[in-house]
This record gives C-alpha cells, structure tokens and sequence, in this order.
C-alpha cells in the first residue's frame, strides 16, 4: 500500500516538474529574443542606460551564457571601460563553446548543459534569433577591432568575436598577455590538459605469421586479436592479445608432463606487453617503434590439459593513421619480428624466429580532451 502511495505522488509529481522547467525553458527564450531583437538598436543609438537594463533582465531570467558574457566584452570595449570583472574562470568554457559545432545544432526540446564542454549550455544559445544575434556581434567586434591597441587584450577578444579565431590564439599563445587573468587561466587550463593527454586506443588486428627456422614445419597461419593501449608524449604502451588457429603445415612430436604423441593442431596464442616510442609525427601519421615481451603458448591434444608455453620476445615498428579532424578512428600496420624459446623438450623442436604482419583499426576516445584544446587553438 505504501508503495502504491510513493507512485501516485510520483506520478503526481513529475508533470509538474516538467511544465515548471519547460516554462522555465520559454521564459528564458522569450528573454534572450527579446535581447537579441534590442540589444542591437540600443548599442547604435547610444542608450547605454536602457542596454544596460535589457541585459540585466536578460541574466535575471536566464542566468549566465556566453551570449550575454560576449555583449558585454564587447560593449565595455566599444565604451573603452573593459575589465576582466566582467568574467571568472568559465570565460575559458565560453570561448570554447563559442564556435562549437553543437551551439550550431537546432534543440527543440530540453538543452542539456553538458552538450557544450564545461556544461554551460544554456537555453539562450539556442533561441530563435539566436544567429541574428551572432552575427551582430561579429560586424560589432569586426568594427571595434581597427581602435584596439595591438598585442593587447582588446585587440584578442575583438579578433576572437569577429571570427580571426587563429590571429586571436596567436595573441594568447604569445607573450602579449600575460599578467592577464585571461592568460593565467589559459595557462591554469592547458596544464590541466597537457597532464590528462593520455590517449588510449582500443583496437582490433588481423594478419598472418610466418615462422621461420625450426618452426618452418609449422607452416604459416593467419592471426587475429586486440590491442588495448595508451599513448602519451611520444611514448606508446599496449597489451596485446593475438590468436593463431589452425593446423601444423607437418605433425610434430610431443614428449612433456606425461603426455607423448603426435600432432598437428597448431591453436596458437599469444599475450604480452609492447612498449615504444613514435619516431615520426605529423598531423595524424604516426610512424612507431617498439619491443615487446609475452607469453607464447600451444595446445597441442584437444582433449589433453597441456600446453606448450614459452617465452616470445620482439620488436617492430609501426604506422598508424589518426582520422579526421578529431582523429579518435585510427588504422595502421606493424611488422613484428620474433624469436620465440622453446617450448618442447624431449619432442620436436619447436623454438626459431618468426614474423609478423598485423593490421589494426581501433578507436581513440578522449573524453572530450580534444574538444577542448581543438577550442583553444591547438
């Protein structure tokens, strides 16, 4: 009965909510169109007192955004009374979201503040005259830009918002700057993200192998696998996990643990860790060198518990192919050559060298890392 009671109120409950933050929603769309439709008539005609008025409104009802933050760069600019008072530390997240893809995506229902990085997605910067507004503010900042003092603050936000993105970050990444608020966050912020840039990859491989020496009686075979890795400031770390089924190409001799026969199954695994270094780097093309270490084992009798493992030590190097402009999908090659011990005392050998050519495709996430330098100008 009382659960029945919690349901009903809840049920109760939740429409309620809903009509409560979709009027919310409406309110805060009517306010910013109302600001978008104004704000450009009061700026031309010198009403600071009245602009001053529609952007408090605006804020009450809507809070914070970065439409409202980039009105009132701008506006201290054109009155040359700019302070960095007008923001905090989340001007970082509204220059991000600024040319974000996702604030040009058309939201007809709830806004969900993580869809820009730093979650300050906001119902104003997808109201209906939102891109009218956007445009204002681009001739606005485009007409300031010409009184503003080079190399200086003034001169990166009118740069920024007039959209000459790469000449503004070329102010910030210099020297120009500093002693700014805005440079020590940028700075407070790329240290954050230098530390998290590890990038990992996970991906799936397939190839063949090709023994050599006294392993040649075995015969080629096909291998399939996956990587689980990380790269990080040139350097590479992955586990590695491969599978060669199939076949001996001749049966070989098994003498171990009891056990003594002839075979020709060839269930083939290997696991183990390669750690290297990128040798070349550019764009996406990573060119890779490496050494691995694991262990390599053989299942010679199905219905037998023995296994003939070993030790398989190599290097290789690789390349590998970062697409896109996010570059999280990833497909490259690695050549591997190996020298395997042996693993079959009192039996055929089976101990030689080996070669092999593997090929990945894999998928990189960053969990928004790149998003966010991508929206810092690097």
């Amino acid at each position: 009965m009382l659960l029945l009671l919690v349901l009903v109120l809840a049920a109760a409950t939740l429409p309620g909510q809903a009509r409560a933050e979709n009027q919310e929603q409406d309110d805060c769309w009517k306010a910013s169109n109302q600001a978008y439709q104004n704000v450009p008539h009061l700026f031309y005609s010198n009403q600071p007192d009245s602009l001053l008025s529609v952007l408090l409104a605006w804020e009450d009802v809507c809070g914070e955004s970065e439409p409202l933050i980039r009105i009132k760069i701008l506006a201290s600019i054109w009155d040359d009374s700019f302070s960095e008072n007008i923001y905090d530390s989340r001007i970082i997240d509204y220059l991000i979201w600024r040319y974000d893809s996702n604030r040009q995506t058309k939201v007809l229902g709830d806004v969900n503040p993580s869809m820009a990085s730093g979650d300050i997605a906001s119902d104003a910067d997808f109201a209906f005259y939102t891109a009218s507004f956007d445009t204002f503010t681009t001739e606005l900042a485009d007409q300031i830009l010409p009184h503003t003092t080079n190399n200086s603050i003034e001169q990166f936000y009118c740069l920024f918002y007039s959209g000459q993105v790469d000449k503004a970050y070329e102010i910030l990444h210099g020297q120009g700057l500093l002693g700014t608020d805005l440079r020590w966050y940028y700075q407070r912020e790329m240290s954050y993200l230098r530390k998290k840039r590890v990038q990992p990859v996970f991906a799936l491989t397939g190839g063949v192998w090709k023994p050599e020496g006294d392993l040649l009686l075995v015969g080629d075979h096909a291998q399939y696998g996956a990587t689980i890795g990380v790269r990080q400031d040139g350097w590479i770390g992955r586990l590695v996990f491969e599978v060669r089924p199939g076949r001996s190409a001749n049966p070989y001799f098994v003498d171990q643990d009891g056990i003594s026969g002839w075979s020709d199954r060839w269930d083939n695994i290997y696991m183990g860790l390669e750690i290297g270094r990128e040798a070349y780097q550019y764009e996406g093309h990573r060119v890779d060198l490496f050494v691995g270490l694991g262990y390599d084992g053989v299942k010679p009798f199905w219905e037998e518990d023995l296994v003939l493992g070993t030790v398989n030590a190599n290097v290789g190097f690789g390349y590998r192919l970062f697409l896109g402009s996010t570059q999280r999908w990833v497909i490259g090659a690695d050549y591997r050559f190996e020298s395997i011990s042996d693993r079959n005392p009192g039996g055929t050998i089976l101990s030689g060298t080996a070669t092999a050519l593997r090929f990945t495709v894999g998928y990189s996430p960053d969990f928004g890392i790149g998003r966010r330098l991508s929206g810092l100008g690097h």
